[in-house]
């Protein structure tokens, strides 16, 4: 299946054309590459809602403890479907979704952080809302083979997208 981010309402009909059948929603509030306010998110879940398209809300900022429960705010104020299914990276905000009612699935976006299957399949049983992992293509084919067989959750290998070569919540300066 085909991933992409969604970030503009004219974005669509390229996205479709280029076979992204699957669509991520990025906020500024929840994620660390997010551009637009909670309204053009809800929009952009409308239409895709609307057109019977699947999509998941990115949540993939990293928090210190404030800025966690001020976008805890935040998503409980978003229309409940747009609750449904939510990518994430903090471990903090996967306790929080996992105990979270309106939260039906969870994927889990590991990059770097979980090469061997062990440790996959811890994060795969953190929660029963984990539905799938997100690794690094850095991981080799024939591992990425094995792991795929042996979890039992979806696996994604991210390709192409924005490379983030250091993100940190804390202000550097």
């Amino acid at each position: 299946m085909r991933v992409g981010f969604f970030d503009s309402i004219e974005e669509l009909p390229y996205l479709q054309k280029w076979g992204i059948e699957h669509f991520l929603l990025r906020s500024d509030s929840l994620s660390c590459l997010g551009e637009e306010g909670g309204e053009d998110l809800v929009l952009r879940g409308e239409i895709l809602l609307k057109k019977s398209l699947s999509f998941t809300l990115v949540w993939d900022a990293l928090h210190d403890e404030k800025k966690l429960q001020e976008n805890i705010q935040f998503f409980r104020s978003l229309p409940s479907f747009l609750q449904q299914r939510v990518r994430v990276q903090d471990p903090g905000v996967l306790h929080f979704l996992s105990q979270e009612k309106s939260c039906q699935e969870v994927e889990v976006v590991l990059e770097g952080r979980a090469h061997n299957l062990e440790a996959l399949k811890e994060w795969s049983t953190f929660s029963n809302k984990v539905v799938k992992l997100i690794l690094s293509s850095e991981i080799p084919r024939n591992k990425l083979k094995e792991y795929v067989k042996e979890l039992t959750v979806d696996v994604e290998v991210l390709g192409f997208g924005p490379l983030v070569l250091l993100y940190t919540p804390r202000f550097l300066l």
